[in-house]
């Protein structure tokens, strides 16, 4: 075996040595298979009408707006993300926050 060939040797977190190759594949396609799996969970959850989500990212700026948040808010996604902040369409008053629909 060549001294230089990083496919036929490697070194695990434990110092053991082996082939190696296959079973990386393996391993890759489970967590490809995890990791669709885990997208398809968080865009079941994300496309919810039951509730509002609305994230932010560091500057304050709306970047995720649900169908939830759309309901209940009355504005579409697309008038908010990347546009304005939470406090924005916050209602000083208290009351749901939805925006008066003609």
């Amino acid at each position: 075996m060549h001294a230089l060939s990083p496919r036929l040797q490697c070194s695990n977190d434990r110092g053991e040595t082996g082939a190696h190759g296959k079973a990386d594949g393996i391993a890759e396609v489970q967590r490809q298979k995890a990791l669709l799996k885990t997208g398809a969970l968080q865009n079941a959850i994300l496309t919810s009408a039951n509730f509002s989500i609305i994230a932010t990212d560091e500057k304050g700026i709306i970047q995720l707006f649900n169908v939830g948040a759309e309901r209940m808010l009355g504005y579409v996604a697309a008038e908010v993300v990347n546009r304005i902040s939470p406090s924005d369409i916050h209602d000083p008053d208290g009351s749901d926050g939805a925006r008066a629909r003609p």
